[in-house]
């Protein structure tokens, strides 16, 4: 899962909340960095914000959509 959320306490908490059993988080700032992260790896999930600097999140997710659409975005 690729969790993207520019506030640095928030993202430090729901990675953590997130994490458990089989499943890794992988969190980051902003979206051009998950897009770099979504690129180079296989994840199947993206969670993130929609108020990110930058590139928005619901941006994010139509890029994402538009690679994988079979993808989860949340």
């Amino acid at each position: 899962m690729l969790y993207v959320e520019d506030n640095a306490e928030l993202r430090d908490i729901f990675q953590e909340m997130l994490e458990g059993g089989q499943r890794e988080v992988v969190a980051c700032a902003t979206a051009e960095e998950a897009l770099v992260l979504w690129n180079a790896s296989d994840f199947d999930v993206l969670v993130s914000d929609i108020g990110l600097p930058g590139m928005s999140g619901t941006d994010l997710a139509r890029r994402v959509l538009a690679q994988r659409p079979e993808c989860w975005v949340v």
